[in-house]
């Protein structure tokens, strides 16, 4: 993985409490808040991932890119190359 993206630390899921479901207490309110929390971190997720996978698009067409430029440089060096040693070999 990427150094630019920096691992968050796992979260483990807290244990119900004892008295969830059976309609006293706030264990409902509990549990509902334990469900929100998860969907937040579903969907923040989600969104760390699809920005993630555009990143990677990106770079992948910037790496295409320079794979290009490369290409076409050496091409050039090697039409320059050509040239010098005919040229040396014609003075000498």
């Amino acid at each position: 993985m990427s150094e630019a993206v920096s691992r968050q630390p796992e979260r483990r899921v807290p244990p119900l409490p004892k008295n969830h479901g059976d309609g006293h207490g706030d264990g409902d309110g509990a549990l509902r808040a334990m469900l929100d929390q998860k969907e937040k971190d579903l969907v923040l997720a989600a969104e760390l991932g699809k920005a993630l996978l555009e990143k990677n698009e990106e770079l992948r067409r910037q790496n295409e890119q320079l794979e290009r430029e490369f290409a076409e440089n050496v091409e050039v060096r090697m039409k320059e190359r050509k040239i010098v040693k005919a040229s040396l070999h014609q003075t000498g």
